[in-house]
């Protein structure tokens, strides 16, 4: 069996890692590929999955915990039925006017990696940077994640809304950083992105 929490094998009634109480409802049996998983939902129940976004979590120099982060992760993707990715648009724009949200960046960037691979990848890099996960949202072909931008000493805080598209040959990521109540962000929302781009492309992750 895995552990829920961390990922990691277990054998017995505790997690040797995380000490986290194991049963039939917290833990899984020998996980399959990972990499050629259909379902979003279910990729992050794969234990080297959660183990890989524990791992970067911990790697955190901000106050969310590992446990914290994937506890977050299993409310973001509770099973949803599919959206088109057109529509998802047409939802989350009102919902950035109500925020009030005033100044922000966009970009778009195509990897040369499967579309799996990305979506953890984006889910690692969420987690050692502390930007904590709010919803996930499963489109036809593609994952649209929504994340918090703590607030410090340049900013009040923001979101990041990013698109994951599977075009087969590669995947296309589209991000966008916004802060809320600003006129000018200190190029806090720029470098957010450049910051996720960077581990998508560099993070190196066996499948």
């Amino acid at each position: 069996m895995y552990c829920h929490n961390c990922g990691n094998k277990v054998i017995g009634n505790y997690c040797s890692s995380c000490g986290t109480k194991i049963n039939g409802e917290n833990s899984f049996n020998t996980p399959t590929n990972w990499a050629l998983e259909q379902n979003f939902n279910e990729l992050i129940k794969y234990p080297e999955v959660r183990a890989l976004v524990s791992a970067y979590a911990e790697k955190s120099s901000k106050s969310l915990s590992a446990k914290e982060f994937l506890g977050l992760v299993d409310l973001a993707f509770a099973p949803i039925g599919g959206l088109s990715l057109r529509k998802l648009t047409d939802v989350m724009v009102p919902v950035y006017q109500k925020l009030g949200i005033s100044t922000g960046k966009s970009a778009k960037e195509k990897f040369n990696q499967s579309v799996q691979l990305v979506v953890v990848k984006c889910l690692c890099s969420l987690a050692i940077n502390g930007y904590p996960l709010e919803s996930s949202d499963k489109a036809i072909n593609g994952l649209v994640l929504t994340a918090k931008i703590p607030s410090d000493m340049w900013t009040w805080g923001g979101n990041i809304l990013i698109t994951i598209e599977d075009f087969s040959s590669y995947t296309e990521v589209n991000i966008d950083a916004k802060i809320k109540g600003q006129l000018y962000d200190w190029g806090k929302s720029k470098g957010v992105i450049k910051k996720i781009f960077s581990d998508i492309e560099n993070m190196q992750i066996a499948v």
